[in-house]
């Protein structure tokens, strides 16, 4: 069993600019709280992507499935299971067309 552990999202010191930087793997705390496991139970976790606007995240594993729930791990929700091999996961909006 693999876990995703992920710090809050309002607590990551790292910034994203025009250019593409990594983001801390481990960041230091401000607040002193320890990183807050989010989720569990995944087939080996390997996909993030995160709707921020939207307040959400989306999560794959290797088992097939991708999952969505709120940036503070609430609402969690099975999307798809047993999809063959998936590799990681991407969000992006898409503008109406209005």
């Amino acid at each position: 069993m693999e876990i995703i552990s992920l710090s809050r999202i309002n607590n990551l010191s790292t910034k994203i600019s025009a250019d593409c930087r990594r983001w801390a793997m481990d960041p230091e705390t401000e607040n002193g709280k320890e990183p807050e496991i989010l989720f569990t139970h995944l087939m080996e976790g390997i996909g993030l992507a995160l709707d921020l606007k939207g307040g959400r995240m989306f999560i794959t594993d290797f088992g097939g499935s991708v999952y969505s729930a709120n940036l503070d791990g609430s609402n969690r929700r099975t999307l798809l299971v047993a999809e063959g091999n998936l590799t990681g996961i991407a969000y992006a909006e898409v503008s109406s067309g209005n």
